[in-house]
């Protein structure tokens, strides 16, 4: 796969540079969730795509991913109080999952979304 080596700067699957058209290709023709899976996988192998974390405190108002999110996501995240990348990343799926209005396609894209600037959920004990 070292089409993925051409990424440049501040590329990432939700952001990406100029010369990179391989990720939208992938998650175009993969779908969202199976994309994610590949990012998953791929950096489990010692992947080449790597994205430096953003600071926790940051507010998600402030982070260019978090207006890809449907405002059903948003609005349930508003609701509970989650403000910053912090609020969001210490949460556990189950957690997410009991909000209002929030399911899997909810939790696919706040993953998505965590993935793209460094951090994922919480791990369940």
């Amino acid at each position: 796969m070292s089409f993925l080596t051409e990424h440049k700067g501040e590329c990432s699957p939700m952001r990406q540079c100029p010369n990179c058209k391989s990720a939208s290709f992938l998650r175009t023709n993969l779908g969202d969730t199976k994309f994610m899976e590949f990012i998953r996988l791929f950096n489990e192998e010692g992947a080449i795509l790597t994205v430096e974390p953003i600071p926790l405190e940051t507010k998600l108002d402030d982070v260019p991913e978090f207006r890809t999110l449907t405002v059903r996501t948003v609005n349930s995240l508003k609701t509970d109080n989650i403000t910053t990348v912090g609020e969001l990343a210490e949460k556990y799926e189950s957690e997410l999952l009991r909000l209002t209005n929030f399911g899997r396609k909810s939790l696919t894209e706040v993953k998505a979304m965590l993935a793209a600037v460094g951090h994922q959920l919480s791990k369940a004990p």
